[in-house]
Formats: C-alpha cells, structure tokens, sequence
C-alpha cells in the first residue's frame, strides 16, 4: 500500500486538479469503491490529460491524501480490498447481463438495452441485483415494459435478480430532467448489451453530461440491425393504442401506490418515462458529496 508523507509543495498549476481529483474519490467513497486512473479521469470534472493526470495522482498519493495499491486509488484502504475481492462476482454478473440483453433484443418495442447501477461500475456485490435501463419505440414505452415484466414473472419467477428494469425512455424523448452529479454518473457508467449506436444518441440528446464529465467522449459505434418481429407489426396500429393506455393506466397507478408510502423513492410515470426507484440513493449520495465538496 503506497501512502508516504512527503512535503506539502504543489506548484498552483497542478493542485486544482488535485482537488477534484480528491472530489471525485470522495464520491465514490460513498460505496467504498476505489477508482482505476482510467475511471479517475473518465468522472473528473475538469480537463485532463493523461499525463498531467497521472502526475497530480502520483502527488496525491505522496501528500498522504491518497491511497494506492494494484492500481486503484481510494479514500480508505479497506475501499481497496473490498474491491479486490469483487472481480469475479462482477464478470459473472456481467455475463448473465450480456446474455439477457441479447435476449431482450427480441421483446416487442425495445430499441436499445444497457447495465446500469453498481454492475456499471464494477461494484456489484454478491446478491446485488442486475439494473437494466431500456430505452423502447416511440409510444410503445409502456407496451414494452409490461412485456418485459410479464416475462420476469412468469419464466424468471418474479426474480430481480437477474432482470430489474428500474428505468425506460421512449426513443423520441431520451432528455433526462434531473441534471446532477449523480444522473450524469450514471449515463456515463452505462454499458449497451444491446443496440450501442442508440446509445450515441442518448448522449446528444444530454449533452449536458459533458458539462459534469469534459473528459468522457461516448464509444463510436455502428448501428445494430433490428430483425422484423410480427408483434411489433399487430400491435403498431389501435390495438396497440389501447394496449399502451391499459399498460400506462395499471403501471401510474401502482406507481403512486409505492411513491406514497416511499418519501426517499424516485418516481416517474409519463408516456415517456418509466423510473420506478423505490429505494434510490441519490439524495443521500449527493448530500454526501455536497457535505465532502470542501473538505481539504
């Protein structure tokens, strides 16, 4: 574990960047989770090289302000060794997920399937549950979710284990409304397993993030060809109409069921939107970071 005292003597050109350096570990301190250089930089809200970055880092450490060892840098060193012995939960998980996104490509309506939550990040723990963000066909929002769920209760026995589908967007409105250091954490983090180039496009409909993260630039990725499926075409026309404001009606309404009795919950419910995050962190999570914005 590398963490020697040395003198405190920063030239003013670098120890900006050590402060958000420090900024950017504390949130993460949050979850115990430690950051690779990479993923220093990738959630770094200033501009930086990998040079210059790798310097400030290397400084850090040497002020005793941080702490590295096998290539993460953390706020604790239990961060460091919780991490360590996470690696082959996460690939597990992760292959479970790559094999549920290429089975979602068949459902009805999705255009595009993402990991999000911990697994996003290489955080999951044993247990931890597999987060999917779904984005669907123009109109079809709620059409595709009741088919997704229909399909977790009845073949996966209500299980969240391998299939929680806590966020949706329509593809014509992909804007997300909340815009803080937390949403933009968690579009960045996103992984496609399914239709990456849709993924592009998300982010130019949010090219707020850029403004959390100057140094993330979205994978190039080509377009994924999108088989013809029957029920697609049967339920496109009134059908389909009526079936998506049956979904929308029974999905609002258990909706305000749980958000009345879930004060900390993030709920949304629109022809566009699907969140359904009855236990969310965020507003913990950014109170923590606001609390760590100015310590030294």
């Amino acid at each position: 574990m590398v963490n020697l005292k040395v003198g405190s003597t920063v030239s003013l050109c670098v120890d900006p960047l050590i402060s958000e350096i420090l900024r950017t570990v504390r949130y993460f301190a949050f979850f115990e989770h430690p950051l690779t250089e990479e993923e220093v930089q990738r959630y770094l809200r200033i501009k930086a090289d990998v040079t210059e970055l790798r310097k400030a880092l290397q400084e850090a450490v040497a002020e005793g302000r941080l702490f590295f060892s096998h290539d993460y840098y953390a706020a604790a060193p239990a961060h460091i060794d919780k991490r360590r012995r996470s690696p082959e939960v996460n690939r597990k998980l992760l292959r479970a997920a790559r094999r549920m996104g290429r089975l979602m490509r068949f459902f009805p309506f999705v255009r595009g399937a993402y990991i999000s939550g911990s697994l996003s990040k290489g955080d999951a723990k044993p247990g931890d549950d597999i987060d999917f963000f779904i984005i669907t066909a123009p109109k079809r929002l709620w059409t595709a979710k009741l088919f997704l769920i229909l399909f977790k209760k009845v073949f996966l026995l209500n299980s969240h284990r391998y299939f929680c589908i806590n966020f949706l967007k329509s593809e014509d409105d992909l804007t997300i409304a909340k815009r803080n250091i937390y949403t933009a954490t968690e579009a960045v983090s996103l992984i496609p397993v399914y239709n990456p180039a849709l993924l592009t496009t998300f982010f130019r409909a949010n090219s707020w993030v850029g403004g959390y993260f100057p140094n993330f630039r979205p994978p190039a990725c080509s377009a994924e060809h999108r088989r013809f499926f029957p029920a697609d075409a049967l339920l496109g026309g009134r059908l389909g109409q009526w079936l998506e404001a049956k979904a929308f009606q029974k999905f609002r309404n258990h909706t305000e069921s749980v958000r009345s009795r879930k004060e900390s919950g993030d709920f949304t419910a629109s022809p566009t939107t699907s969140a359904f995050f009855p236990n969310s962190p965020e507003r913990r999570i950014l109170a923590h970071y606001q609390s760590e914005k100015g310590a030294p």
